[in-house]
């Protein structure tokens, strides 16, 4: 019966978009995508502007427009980019974490890696809650657009991928994310000593891509105007690999800083931040070398990212039609690169959230920086409408077009001012969510359960602690109080959606892990998933599966286990 109101959904809501669309010639589209790229490092006013050279991105930048306060709307691979893809929060898509992306397409059918991680019950269950009629994808062709797509998607939906891995399920279920509300204080990732290598190819395979997309773009007869053409790569997500002199010295050794590192920062961090400096390996001890290294040789990934995408902006030229096609280059989250002792993305703080935007194309007036506050949600209304429609009524982000082509054809109406993001996946022990609005920045954590009551919020003015070290929350009780109502406004219930993760996690353990799995089984998971994973771990593991679960299930399944082990 969901399938088929999907299904009915699909030409109604799109039905508008299409009757809206231009009589003039539409453009074609370049859409480029890098994964784990810091947003700062293509904003002008930002020290890390100067550490690397990166050409072809500020030549875009300096024919176009460039959002320089642009946000993923919650910084991991799967639930930034199913949330871009449908213009609609993790919350709402109920895309929470990189095992679970869109369970079924626009059309009713269950996606088929989701089906092969999971299982088509569970996929139907999603779907149903999930709840998406259309997809950027979806749009685009009924604008009649020839959608054409290279590289990592990661979404679900059944939209084509050439990534097994990266097909918006990963693993499947993973204990690193199931159990994070255990609190387990162990590492689950290795040292970032041990990912980062100066003297290794780092993603082989985006060269492939990068051919995909080359290839397209050379063979015209292959073209059916309009087109998009989607080319996404993996780097400079890590591990930290660089091989090659060239890329190393395209980068400032001299620009490039030791983050400031609290002495104590047991005690300095908030216990979220310290959660996730031990689930990233990142608690012993470093060298400012060793710190350096892993900075260089992601910022040396930033270049090579760089150079490969201006490949495909290369080809772009040689077609001649460079200057009447639109190019949009965003990605997915940043990066923390050793910035608060960590690494990898999953934080809310800028090297993390902060991604890049930049629009380029016929009737943009170049080299314009846009500081107001937006979001990865904006992408696929901004695209539709430089597609020559109306975006579809239900989507949460809002068209920019009118920020840098004609703002009376186009005017930025019901745009809030500001922006929100939230994550609940591994590395971080409860949900956070965030606003950002004028020069503050406020983080609020889900405070359900006992391990996380006493989890209060973090507010910084970054116009004046950019690098986020300093929480005023306690100096501002106005501004907190005015951007805890924006939070709701926007998000809703925070704590009832931290909640309902935290539960949706309990349930799938039991039903993937507990179920299924002896006690030799299940031990063997978690030494494989918590570095140094013991008895206090185990004993933490089953406190949270019986706070988390109703009462009647949970003394059957805890005595069983204790009396196994």
């Amino acid at each position: 019966m969901k399938a088929a109101v999907l299904l009915l959904a699909l030409p109604c809501v799109l039905a508008s978009v299409v009757d809206t669309v231009s009589t003039n010639k539409r453009p074609n589209i370049l859409f480029l995508q890098t994964d784990s790229m810091d947003g700062r490092v293509l904003d002008p006013t930002n020290p890390l502007w100067d550490v690397m050279e990166l050409p072809n991105f500020r030549k875009v930048a300096r024919n176009g427009v460039n959002f320089v306060r642009n946000y993923a709307a919650s910084p991991q691979c799967v639930p930034s980019r199913s949330t871009m893809f449908t213009s609609k929060m993790t919350h709402v898509i109920h895309t929470w974490n990189n095992g679970q992306g869109l369970g079924m397409d626009t059309h009713g059918n269950v996606d088929r890696h989701c089906a092969a991680k999971w299982s088509v019950e569970q996929c139907l269950a999603w779907g149903a809650v999930q709840n998406v009629s259309h997809t950027i994808v979806d749009t685009m062709k009924a604008l009649g657009y020839q959608t054409v797509l290279h590289g990592k998607v990661d979404v679900g939906a059944n939209i084509d991928t050439t990534d097994d891995h990266a097909s918006g399920f990963h693993g499947g279920p993973s204990l690193n994310i199931l159990t994070r509300a255990a609190n387990i204080d162990k590492p689950t990732k290795p040292n970032p000593e041990k990912i980062t290598n100066d003297n290794k190819e780092s993603h082989p395979g985006d060269y492939h891509i990068i051919n995909d997309c080359v290839n397209f773009l050379k063979n015209r007869s292959a073209w059916r105007e309009p087109w998009i053409l989607y080319c996404s790569i993996n780097i400079p997500h890590p591990p930290f690999d660089t091989k090659g002199k060239q890329w190393w010295d395209m980068v400032n050794a001299s620009r490039i800083t030791t983050p400031p590192w609290p002495k104590d920062w047991q005690k300095a961090y908030h216990p979220y931040d310290q959660y996730m400096t031990i689930s990233k390996h990142v608690e012993g001890s470093f060298t400012d070398a060793d710190i350096l290294k892993t900075r260089h040789t992601y910022y040396s990934m930033c270049t090579q990212s760089d150079a490969m995408l201006g490949e495909v902006l290369t080809a772009l030229e040689q077609t001649g039609t460079y200057n009447q096609t639109y190019i949009m280059y965003v990605s997915d989250h940043g990066e923390m690169n050793m910035e608060h002792r960590q690494v990898w993305k999953n934080s809310l703080y800028e090297p993390s959230s902060r991604v890049p935007m930049i629009v380029a194309g016929p009737g943009i007036k170049g080299g314009r920086v846009v500081t107001n506050h937006t979001s990865l949600l904006d992408v696929y209304p901004t695209l539709a409408v430089l597609g020559g429609g109306n975006p579809p009524s239900d989507l949460q982000g809002h068209s920019l077009v009118g920020d840098f082509l004609k703002p009376k054809l186009y005017p930025p109406s019901g745009r809030p001012g500001y922006i929100t993001s939230q994550y609940h996946s591994n590395m971080g022990n409860t949900g956070s969510f965030m606003v950002r609005w004028a020069e503050w920045k406020y983080i609020v954590f889900g405070t359900n359960g006992a391990a996380f009551k006493n989890y209060g919020p973090m507010l910084y003015n970054m116009e004046k602690d950019d690098l986020e070290l300093h929480n005023v929350v306690a100096e501002h009780p106005d501004v907190v109080a005015k951007m805890q109502t924006m939070l709701e406004e926007r998000i809703g219930n925070v704590q009832g959606i931290d909640l309902k993760v935290k539960l949706q996690d309990r349930a799938l353990f039991k039903k993937f892990f507990v179920d299924r799995m002896t006690t030799k089984q299940l031990m063997h998971h978690f030494d494989r998933s918590y570095h140094g994973f013991n008895e206090t771990s185990w004993n933490k593991i089953w406190v949270w599966y019986k706070e988390f679960a109703p009462q009647d299930e949970v003394v059957a399944d805890v005595e069983k286990w204790d009396v196994e082990v």
